[in-house]
């Protein structure tokens, strides 16, 4: 039997869960299980949630432009995630099936608006919490000192490097010795290592909809998204040193 779960977010908000159960009970808390896993901002529990049959009446794959956002668990626990077209839930369900054809445990739909205004409100915390770090040097060194150190107990993922080199980019830019980098760069990588080291905390507003994304994605993704920024101030730092 395959159910509908509609899971409300505490933002207002909603997102559809499509789960394979027996009883609806079963369906709500495999859909509650899946939606708190894509991110903070969609902990849902079961009294948060409604449950329908899937009625196959008006079972059609006919696309519209309406967009939705999914987020799709495979039964061998492989992760994909886009964008589909569809006029409601079951046609954006259908076309997505027929695009990615394979075995699910779950999928979840978002309406495009909604998620867009989800990650505006999530960037807009992120950039007010790195500005505020950024205001003070010791709050700013102590976040990433941290990040450093989580950096060095990590196995098979060699970040610290970059890390390191992220935490001098940005106080070299707060004390006006190295200003060849956006503002923005330096806001995102900071907003970045903030939920690095704490990752109940915001995500970074340029990370797309990630909502897999645990804490070690979020910095290795603001890392390839410096990438150019910090490679253009390690070449600074080592003729700072040549010239010295």
């Amino acid at each position: 039997m395959k159910y509908i779960v509609e899971c409300r977010l505490r933002n207002g908000f909603n997102v559809h869960a499509i789960v394979n159960e027996t009883v609806p009970n079963n369906a709500v808390k495999k859909a509650c299980n899946y939606v708190k896993n894509i991110g903070r901002e969609y902990a849902v529990i079961p009294e948060d949630c409604s449950v329908q049959k899937w009625d196959t009446k008006n079972d059609n794959n006919t696309a519209s432009n309406r967009l939705f956002d999914y987020y799709v668990v495979d039964m061998m626990g492989q992760v994909y995630t886009g964008s589909i077209k569809g006029h409601g839930i079951k046609t954006a369900y259908n076309n997505l099936i027929n695009k990615q054809k394979v075995n699910y445990k779950v999928v979840v739909l978002m309406d495009g608006v909604q998620n867009k205004k989800m990650r505006k409100q999530r960037g807009e915390k992120s950039t007010l919490k790195a500005k505020d770090v950024l205001k003070s040097k010791g709050q700013t060194v102590a976040v990433f000192s941290k990040a450093m150190e989580k950096s060095e107990s990590i196995q098979g993922v060699p970040i610290l490097r970059e890390v390191s080199l992220m935490f001098s980019m940005v106080v070299d830019y707060m004390q006006g010795k190295y200003k060849e980098v956006p503002l923005g760069t330096i806001i995102g990588i900071t907003a970045a290592v903030i939920y690095f080291v704490s990752p109940v905390d915001v995500i970074p507003d340029f990370i797309p909809v990630i909502g897999q994304a645990d804490d070690v994605a979020v910095i290795t993704w603001a890392i390839k998204h410096a990438r150019k920024d910090l490679e253009a101030y390690a070449e600074w730092k080592n003729n700072q040193k040549t010239s010295a």
